[in-house]
């Protein structure tokens, strides 16, 4: 005779309340976590400009260090730095941070223009290190740094590729001469 626990037949599987709750979590959890991946994904202007700010105020630093002039060179799409050799000729930095940066897909660099108030020191060779045509198409302009710690003086523009968003980024010389200020497009 059988007992009467192996004569119940066991049921496996969950509950519809159990199924709920799984799912329930993945929704929350995947609501706190998809924010983060969006956000990598569409870089923002304020972003890609503060990258930059660090990047110039540390251009700045190593050409006082070096006692060598460092120039940004600013295309559309991307920048890079430069040092100026022993034989007179830009040559590009591939050491980090100095290295070639492109910026996101919906990001730009529109515009370098040179202060009225500051005098713009000549630049010592105006080829491009590269001398890629298309490159110089693509030329927004170009910013020195000098060994004495001045620097032309300008405001370099930065905007999202469908114009919602815009930054200034604002190159004086003397400390804190590298900040960002909200552009007004009009």
């Amino acid at each position: 005779m059988l007992s009467p626990l192996t004569d119940k037949t066991s049921q496996s599987g969950f509950t519809l309340l159990e199924i709920l709750v799984v799912i329930t979590l993945i929704a929350i959890s995947v609501a706190m976590i998809a924010p983060s991946f969006i956000s990598m994904s569409d870089a923002d202007v304020s972003e890609e400009a503060r990258r930059l700010q660090q990047l110039l105020r540390l251009a700045s630093e190593e050409a006082q260090l070096t006692g060598t002039p460092i120039r940004l060179t600013a295309l559309k799409r991307h920048y890079y730095l430069e040092s100026l050799a022993g034989d007179k000729q830009w040559k590009k930095l591939a050491e980090s941070p100095f290295s070639g940066y492109a910026l996101p897909a919906n990001i730009d660099i529109s515009a370098i223009q040179f202060s009225g108030g500051f005098l713009r020191q000549s630049e010592p060779e105006e080829e491009s290190s590269s001398g890629d045509k298309r490159e110089e198409k693509e030329l927004v302009g170009r910013i020195i740094f000098w060994p004495d710690g001045m620097l032309d003086a300008a405001d370099l523009t930065m905007q999202s590729s469908d114009e919602t968003g815009a930054l200034l980024l604002q190159l004086r010389p003397g400390p804190g001469g590298i900040r960002i200020a909200e552009d007004d497009p009009s």
